[in-house]
This record gives C-alpha cells, sequence and structure tokens, in this order.
C-alpha cells in the first residue's frame, strides 16, 4: 500500500450510502489524503431535524442492538474482511500509533468492546488500553474539528 494514494469515504445516514465526494482532505507531509462528502450538506439529516422524530428509535430493545452489535464483531477480522484491513492499513500510515498497537485494536479490542467484553486474562490489560487509545483517538479528532488549522498540520498552534 502507498502512502501517497487518495481515497473515498462515503457518509452513511442510517443505511444510505452517499457518495458525493465533494470536500479533499490532505494527509500530513502527503501522505493519504482522502475525499469525502460535505457533511454540513447532511447534517439535518443526521439529526432528524425534530426531536419527535427520534421517538421510533426509542421502541428499540437493548437486546436487539446487542444481537446487532455481536453480529458487527463477527465481522471484524482482518483475514476475512477486506473493508476493515484496509481500515488498519490506512490507520497504520496515518495514525501516529504503532502497528502492533493498531493490531491488537483491530483484531481483538473493537471485536471484543462490540461483543459484550466477556471475562478473561487478556481481557483485564486490553480493556484499559483499548478504552485509553479510544479517548486519546476521539480527543484527536476533536481537536482537528474545531481548529481550522487542525486539518493542515493535525496539531492546533
Amino acid at each position: 500500500m502507498t502512502t501517497d494514494s487518495e481515497f473515498n469515504v462515503p457518509l452513511i445516514i442510517r443505511g444510505e450510502i452517499i457518495d458525493d465526494y465533494e470536500v479533499s482532505f490532505a494527509g500530513r507531509n502527503g501522505g493519504v489524503a482522502f475525499r469525502t462528502p460535505d457533511v454540513s450538506k447532511y447534517m439535518n439529516r443526521l439529526t432528524k431535524g425534530d426531536a419527535a422524530a427520534l421517538a421510533a428509535y426509542q421502541d428499540v430493545k437493548v437486546e436487539e442492538i446487542a444481537r446487532f452489535l455481536n453480529e458487527l464483531s463477527g465481522m471484524l477480522n482482518l483475514d476475512k474482511n477486506s473493508a476493515w484491513k484496509r481500515a488498519y492499513e490506512l490507520s497504520v500510515h496515518t495514525s501516529g500509533l504503532t502497528a502492533p498497537i493498531l493490531e491488537f485494536l483491530y483484531t481483538y479490542g473493537a471485536r471484543k468492546a462490540l461483543a459484550g467484553a466477556a471475562r478473561d486474562d487478556h481481557w483485564k490489560v486490553g480493556k484499559p488500553l483499548y478504552w485509553a487509545v479510544m479517548v486519546s483517538g476521539i480527543g484527536m479528532l476533536l481537536i482537528r474539528v474545531s481548529s481550522s488549522h487542525g486539518w493542515w498540520t493535525g496539531h492546533l498552534m
């Protein structure tokens, strides 16, 4: 995989794939770049525009959500899911984390979190590491989207 490629990231809203790639973001130091739909055009669809329209989602049973997440966790396999493997490879080049940490997160952490985090000795160490990395990643994303300079350098000035 080359680090100077550009790829498309669709926007998925309630099962609909939106692929009008209007906005481009350059990678750090001329690295991986991506194109995505302009999220501002779809903001009202993300929030449903009206809070009352979300009432139908209150009827979804916790068991149904748990079953869905458990099913999803079975699909997160680097050897069998090419999209998951591509996401891992891009993360290796763009995240700033080492490949072994990312491999742990992609092969074990995400599946374990979605499947319900069964109790075992490995997870006692992995769970805090997983959540520390998740919080760090979300924090980095918030920094990037909260500053006009964040996308240019990857850091606030």
